[in-house]
């Protein structure tokens, strides 16, 4: 009988391995084991010569504590190594923006397993990502610049989107860099390299919108020391003497106009005429034609990207003065008819257009935050998501076995998502005997029917389950190792008094829903998951206006999609998120601040898979 080939030396598969971002290096093994005997060893491990009675709970922690070692080392470049790394970063960002992929693929397909001197390691910039982003959306003086970042389009390695929108969910808490191994154990170290490169860019991008300046002047910026980033604004004088000369004959040519119609939605034509001013810098600062009707949507998405959404009536406002702009246009311009479509797109805006539930969600966010806090606090405690997590917290005990992937063992996901309401049983293999039953149970208006119980062959297979634990794990109240879970940091202060802390408690509600939300957007299997996204949102900003349970608005319409928008609402329901009335889903007053914020989130995860991402319409 022939002896087994070592795998290993099989070109195919090592060629297979290198694809997924994994390099097999003969011997590195044994390197890192004798690299971390001496922590084994002052905790009287001794592997060369185990001792009968080992505690392999005790093996394993030491050994997930070495591995977190290990990778904070390679993680953290110093000196030239780090500023490699930033150069990286920065080409690679640089690309990206100017829509240059095959520049962009080519800075990180020159990065190898180790460093050379004219080039970082994989790991360094990796590691140098994490901690950028981290640094950026903890940061309060980037909270505007950074609103609107999201990731850029890009055609890598499979699952590296998934892995930046990711990146960019953790790091708005701070603690990305510790989800270093989950995120590799859950796309592969390619696809985090890949990802976090994209999550980077994607934060560059949105700052240089922003202030208005280049990627490369904000990597510059933000890398060193910074200071909040200035947005453009539009001073009388100097913005009008920064543009160009036809630019500034267009601006006067549009105040000429008004003076002879007698017509401005702004305070007076002097600010209306700046404000239009502020728009053609920017415009023009990305290259854009303020006289190319052609050139309106982008200018529009521009606006959109800039603008600072707690203050949605200033969005309107420029939107207004836009429009007057074109109602210009329409009136003077030799080609009039060029204009009808831009026309159309501004009017479509100030009407519908996106900027409308933008602005529902920061006024219901606004309002939120008027409620007495004590009162917020005894309403999120009551969710499911919060109440539970002392019971999840006292399973774990000191710490519990996971799987590979960072997630719930088959025997502990029915035990666990019963805590929430869901029935759910671990199974290493899934019966599809009743397979199509749910499609002759369908009906277009109601929910799609949700498995009773849940087959569930990974913790993934269970949305609400899979959103509750990434959640906690972005909040710091579960902290996962190579092999266990335990306490997060965060857990202590969870449980010191009889109900959380509001901040925290409202954190996870929010995380959650934009986690269940967004489970599936990158799941192969399921069509059209984005405009599902999208209905949902569309459903849940409709959910929090101020209406009564009594309230009858109407038979949903018929959308073939409409089914799995609903079912995602009752997920929400089953936690105590929404209420039902009278066939009308309704958020609580009192927890529509953490679910208005989940919905941003959701749109900030959401915004490149649509082309148009028009949450006010989608319901209707």
């Amino acid at each position: 009988m022939p002896e087994p080939t070592n795998p290993f030396e099989d070109a195919e598969f090592v060629q297979e391995l290198r694809r997924a971002g994994i390099e097999y290096v003969p011997g590195s093994g044994a390197e890192f084991f004798e690299s971390i005997a001496p922590l084994l060893a002052a905790e009287g491990i001794d592997l060369d010569n185990p001792s009968p009675d080992l505690d392999l709970d005790k093996l394993n922690d030491v050994l997930a504590q070495a591995a977190e070692r290990h990778n904070l080392e390679n993680f953290t470049p110093l000196g030239v190594q780090r500023e490699q790394a930033i150069d990286s970063l920065r080409r690679f960002a640089v690309a990206i923006c100017d829509g240059d992929a095959a520049g962009a693929a080519a800075v990180l397909d020159e990065l190898e397993r180790d460093a050379t001197q004219s080039t970082p390691a994989i790991s360094h910039v990796i590691g140098v990502s994490l901690g950028l982003l981290d640094d950026w959306f903890t940061d309060s003086a980037l909270t505007d610049a950074l609103f609107a970042a999201r990731v850029p389009q890009w055609s890598g390695p499979p699952d590296s989107r998934a892995a930046a929108r990711r990146a960019l969910l953790v790091a708005r808490s701070g603690s990305l860099f510790d989800h270093a191994g989950q995120l590799i154990m859950a796309y592969g170290g390619l696809a985090v390299l890949h990802g976090v490169a994209l999550a980077v860019a994607g934060a560059l991008i949105s700052a240089a919108e922003f202030a208005g300046t280049s990627v490369n002047d904000q990597a510059v910026r933000l890398v060193g020391e910074r200071g909040p980033v200035a947005r453009v604004t539009a001073q009388d004088a100097e913005e009008l003497a920064a543009l160009a000369a036809d630019s500034r004959d267009l601006v006067a040519r549009f105040e000429t106009w008004l003076h002879q119609v007698g017509v401005m939605s702004a305070e007076s034509i002097d600010s209306g005429c700046q404000a239009l001013a502020q728009v053609f810098t920017l415009a023009q600062g990305v290259g854009l034609r303020p006289d190319d009707p052609q050139d309106i949507e982008d200018t529009v998405d521009l606006i959109l990207e800039v603008a600072d959404m707690d203050v949605p009536e200033a969005v309107d406002a420029v939107l207004r003065v836009l429009n007057e702009y074109i109602h210009f246009q329409l009136a003077t311009a030799d080609l009039a008819d060029e204009w009808d479509e831009a026309h159309a797109l501004v009017e479509g805006m100030l009407d519908d257009g996106p900027d409308d539930a933008m602005m529902i969600l920061a006024d219901v966010i606004d309002d939120a935050a008027k409620v007495n806090p004590r009162e917020r606090r005894a309403a999120a405690a009551k969710v499911a998501v919060v109440a539970q997590v002392k019971a999840l917290l006292e399973l774990i005990g000191k710490s519990r076995p996971i799987t590979g992937s960072g997630g719930l063992r088959r025997a502990d996901i029915g035990p666990v998502a019963a805590m929430l309401g869901i029935s759910a049983v671990g199974v290493n293999k899934m019966d599809f005997s009743n397979e199509g039953r749910w499609q002759q149970q369908m009906k277009l208006n109601e929910p799609l029917p949700v498995p009773s119980p849940i087959q569930a062959m990974s913790m993934g297979d269970v949305p609400v389950l899979a959103a509750w634990w990434r959640a906690l794990v972005a909040v710091e109240v579960l902290e996962l190792t190579a092999s266990r879970v335990r306490w997060g940091r965060n857990a202590a202060l969870w449980l010191a008094e009889r109900r959380p802390p509001l901040e925290l408690a409202e954190s996870v509600i929010a995380i959650f829903i934009a986690e269940l939300l967004t489970c599936d957007l990158d799941t192969p299997t399921y069509y059209m998951e984005p405009e599902v996204v999208t209905i949902t949102v569309a459903l849940l900003i409709d959910a929090m206006q101020s209406r009564t349970d009594n309230d009858d608005r109407g038979e949903l319409p018929g959308h073939l999609l409409m089914p799995r928008g609903l079912r995602n609402l009752e997920y929400l329901r089953t936690v105590g998120l929404v209420r039902r009335s009278r066939g009308n889903y309704v958020v609580p007053p009192l927890l529509r601040g953490p679910v208005g914020r989940g919905v941003l989130i959701t749109i900030a995860m959401t915004n490149d898979h649509l082309d148009e991402d028009d949450f006010g319409q989608a319901s209707e």
